[in-house]
């Protein structure tokens, strides 16, 4: 049997092999908590409601709850589905439930994670992490949310008001897109090798 301090030893000589089996497993347990959680969430909304009359029309193509954004003009359309319950006065028993969420974006132009990993493993250069052009808000806009950009720190307070103001008063998603520096500083340590 191989004692245990070889196994220990073993793990401090290869730190940038336990490192990536460590991130990978945490990775992985947390795609997974993310989909377990996303499934009792429906569950709770649909245990919740209790009856077999009501429903949720989420987005075609959706995976969360949060994503499924419906406009006004469908949701009116729905409305006057016949297939809709009606009241005693004959109104339409259905509610747009909307959801305030301001998204914050750090954008340092790159994807500077995945730059600072390929200097650790020695392999600088690595095309197609610098993204200069990559406009997050107008992204944002073609999904139906709202935008902004904070490009210095005295904007900051003031755009993040009036995005939690606006997602408040219309129940709709708002992303900040925060410029940060591109510097990216030694997040791994030393490199492999």
């Amino acid at each position: 049997m191989v004692p245990i301090s070889y196994n220990i030893r073993n793990l401090m000589e290869r730190k940038g092999t336990t490192l990536m089996t460590a991130v990978g497993i945490g990775l992985t347990v947390a795609v997974l908590v993310v989909s377990v959680a996303l499934a009792e969430g429906w569950k709770s909304v649909f245990a919740a409601s209790g009856d077999p009359s009501h429903a949720l029309v989420p987005r075609k193509g959706t995976d969360a709850e949060l994503t499924s954004q419906v406009s006004r003009n469908v949701f009116e359309m729905v409305r006057a589905f016949p297939q809709v319950k009606q009241n005693s006065n004959g109104d339409p028993e259905i509610s747009a439930e909307g959801l305030s969420v301001v998204y914050v974006v750090l954008n340092n132009g790159q994807y500077g994670i995945l730059k600072a990993f390929a200097e650790f493993q020695r392999t600088p250069g690595v095309p197609g992490l610098d993204l200069p052009r990559l406009d997050i808000p107008q992204i944002a806009r073609g999904f139906g949310a709202d935008a902004r950009r904070v490009t210095s720190p005295d904007d900051a307070l003031p755009a993040f008001q009036s995005a939690f103001d606006l997602a408040i008063a219309r129940q709709m998603p708002v992303l900040v897109d925060v410029t940060v520096s591109p510097e990216i500083g030694d997040l791994f340590g030393g490199p492999v090798g």
